[in-house]
């Protein structure tokens, strides 16, 4: 009765405040080079997946000049979507002939539960797409990522080095040095990139390469030159080799019992090592009295996972014990070893139907929670009822 009774109080909870609502578009992150008088008309629909009610479609200033929010009209501002529902709408956009502000420009497109028609005050449900307009620096300009590949000792990472051009004019000599230190900020070397010619607003990706030598960790720091200017960037790359380390294992298992042991494992390779698995003996010392092999698995570049094994603790009594793991992969092996604890089972609360303080007293959270939700549903309708008699 008590499992029954939360279930019933979550499920309450849930449907209080499930108001799902999704948007759809072509792009959800539409972008626009800023052209004198540009227009175009994008479309979008409104996806209810809740009860039938109103909604409010919206266009806000994410980051940039608010002036650009003028150039942005929805065909709509509200709508009403039945339950499963879909509503379309679409945004004009008519930029000007001159926009003074420089740089990038966002603005959200949003529909959101109208707070009238929707679940508690403060709860309204929404979704976004953004259109973002990049306004050309009247002046020549680059902004620059850095990212490299993950490697292992004595094999290349690739490095990209992205220029993007946000200046209204084409530039020559676009080049780059890449310098790279060691984790410590000891100076290793420096990479040059080749020259390349640049076009407004367009993108380019210089390569280059690196022989990582050691194992650990490099930071690499990027100088594109461009007009007697310079852009920056950095990134950090990561060489491994080979290896598999054991982070922790289960200590504390029931006598009388099947028991699940659990192996976190991380690894130290930049690529997938497959076919791994533990195996794990528990001992008092002298004797082994429990054995189990887990199955096999994979583990991506640099991951981490959990692997399960069963052991069985029937038999062995209430005690500490040894527990030798060894996890084995390609062919190579590590072990760890640890103590572990073997205790009594939890005995389980005996349940008393009809009784609701103990519920109240273990579930303190939720209730609050449902205190505070009702509370908020009378609030609602005492203001109903009162502008209702007016």
């Amino acid at each position: 009765m008590r499992k029954s009774f939360l279930f019933f109080l979550i499920l309450i909870l849930l449907l209080s405040n499930s108001y799902a609502i999704g948007i759809r578009t072509s792009h959800l992150r539409h972008e626009i080079i800023f052209e004198p008088g540009y227009s175009s008309t994008l479309g979008y629909q409104l996806v209810s997946h809740s009860q039938p009610q109103d909604y409010d479609i919206y266009v806000r200033l994410d980051f940039g000049d608010e002036k650009m929010l003028d150039y942005f009209t929805v065909s709509d501002s509200t709508a009403y979507v039945s339950a499963g529902g879909t509503f379309d709408f679409t945004v004009d956009v008519n930029l000007p002939d001159e926009f003074e502000t420089p740089g990038w420009h966002r603005v959200k497109v949003g529909v959101a539960e109208t707070l009238s028609s929707g679940g508690f005050i403060g709860s309204s449900a929404a979704a976004e797409a953004s259109i973002s307009v990049l306004v050309l620096f009247p002046y020549e300009y680059i902004e620059a990522d850095l990212s490299a590949t993950n490697t292992n000792k004595g094999e290349k990472s690739e490095i990209s080095l992205t220029v993007k051009n946000y200046g209204d004019k084409d530039i020559e000599g676009v080049h780059a040095k890449i310098d790279v230190y060691d984790n410590f900020g000891n100076y290793i070397k420096s990479l040059n990139t080749k020259f390349i010619s640049l076009e407004k607003s367009k993108t380019a990706v210089l390569e280059s390469e690196f022989l990582a030598s050691e194992v650990g960790f490099y930071n690499l720091n990027a100088t594109v030159y461009y007009s007697g200017k310079e852009a920056y960037a950095s990134t950090i790359l990561r060489s491994g080799q080979e290896d598999v380390e054991i982070t922790g294992f289960t200590r504390s298992f029931y006598t009388g019992t099947i028991n699940k042991m659990k192996v976190d494992v991380l690894s130290g390779w930049s690529e997938v090592i497959e076919d791994l698995y533990f195996v794990a003996e528990i001992s008092n010392g002298s004797e082994i009295l429990e054995k189990v092999q887990s199955q096999n698995f994979e583990l991506v570049g640099f991951g981490k996972k959990s692997i399960d094994g069963f052991l069985d603790f029937t038999q062995i009594p209430v005690g500490n014990y040894t527990a030798d793991v060894e996890i084995f992969f390609g062919d190579n092996s590590k072990s760890k070893s640890g103590t572990v604890e073997v205790t009594e089972p939890i005995e389980p609360i005996e349940e008393k139907p009809g009784v609701i303080l103990p519920f109240i007293k273990d579930n303190g959270l939720l209730v609050s929670i449902l205190f505070m939700n009702f509370m908020l549903m009378m609030l609602v309708l005492l203001l109903f009822i009162r502008n209702s008699r007016k």
